[in-house]
């Protein structure tokens, strides 16, 4: 019944949509303010009864229990989210004071103070779960953050209770807890249409990304075949030839030796962080392996300049250009 009702208005409101179009046309000033006066009064029925469906889809079958009634109570006041956000806020100043060589007794009040924390977003969760549903709280992704980091804080707290706090790699669960300043994106517009943005840029720089990636992997075949294991430098840093035995020197902390290596030498060339002196050893490395062929020692510097040129100057600015582009074509919300 309901929908017929909404089916007729929407009727009646194009018709009088129609019927202004006409009266403007014809240029009849009684008719256009008639039929406007109408159409305002259907368009304020319309969203009144948006509001109203939108209200209804918002609370939970179980809304006549007392105990999800209260729950999502809790949840629609507006003191319940700025509660959670000083939480988070505290949270995070909280965080931040892990330091080198801190006190056991502050730690151990820092680590009192996260727990207390911890409790408070798991009752935040066990809330919103009685007073949402399963099915609308999943429906936020900001709740499904929340909820794995809530699961992850846990398993951290069971494990140091345990006696498991160093424990491999899952001790360092507790980092990610600084995930949660992402929900104070919630309510705040300029921080949540920012990482709107991000994530609408970078989908469209995927086409670029690939493209950097066979580029990093052409030179990483290039520097490998050139310079691998045959750039040795002393303990006084003075290069040695590579035919020398494997102790008598060792390769640059930049090197070509294996593909990670390789990979991290391409990265710093890239972000041109100090890529000269990256430049400047392998130089004297191949003028010392090579001696007089100085054909072979330039070939170093243009293999560099080369990689500088494509991968800084060229994709990273063309990076920079994606960003800028999509920034300045994003849709503006009313």
């Amino acid at each position: 019944m309901s929908r017929r009702i909404d089916a007729s208005r929407r009727h009646s409101f194009e018709t009088n949509i129609e019927q202004l179009r006409n009266a403007a046309e014809n240029e009849n000033s009684n008719l256009i303010a008639e039929t406007t006066k109408k159409v305002k009064e259907e368009r304020e029925e319309l969203l009144k009864q948006a509001t109203l469906d939108a209200n209804k889809l918002s609370i939970p079958h179980n809304y006549k229990n007392i105990c999800f009634s209260c729950s999502y109570s809790i949840v629609a006041n507006p003191v319940f989210n700025l509660l959670v956000i000083l939480i988070i806020t505290a949270n995070i100043i909280v965080l931040a004071m892990d330091r080198f060589d801190q006190p056991p007794e502050e730690i151990k009040v820092l680590e009192w103070i996260n727990t207390v924390f911890e409790v408070c977003f798991l009752a935040e969760m066990i809330i919103k779960l009685f007073g949402l549903g399963i099915k609308e709280y999943s429906r936020d992704n900001y709740n499904l953050l929340d909820a794995l980091l809530v699961i992850a804080s846990l398993v951290d707290i069971i494990m140091k209770s345990a006696g498991m706090d160093g424990f491999g790699a899952l001790t360092q669960l507790r980092g990610i807890r600084l995930l949660r300043v992402l929900k104070l994106a919630r309510s705040w517009t300029a921080l949540r249409d920012l990482l709107r943005w991000f994530g609408i840029a970078f989908h469209e720089a995927g086409n670029f990304v690939v493209l950097a990636c066979i580029f990093v992997y052409i030179f990483m075949l290039m520097g490998m075949e050139f310079y691998a294991f045959s750039i040795k430098f002393d303990k006084d840093s003075n290069p040695i030839p590579k035919d020398s035995p494997k102790k008598e020197g060792g390769s640059p902390r930049a090197n070509f030796d294996t593909p990670a290596n390789a990979l991290t030498t391409i990265f710093i060339v890239m972000v041109g962080d100090d890529w000269n002196f990256v430049m400047y050893d392998h130089f004297r490395g191949e003028k010392i392996t090579n001696g007089k062929n100085g054909i072979l020692s330039m070939m170093t510097i243009v293999f560099f300049v080369v990689l500088y040129i494509m991968m800084n100057l060229m994709m990273l600015n063309l990076l920079l250009a994606i960003l800028l582009k999509s920034h300045s074509s994003k849709p503006t919300e009313d």
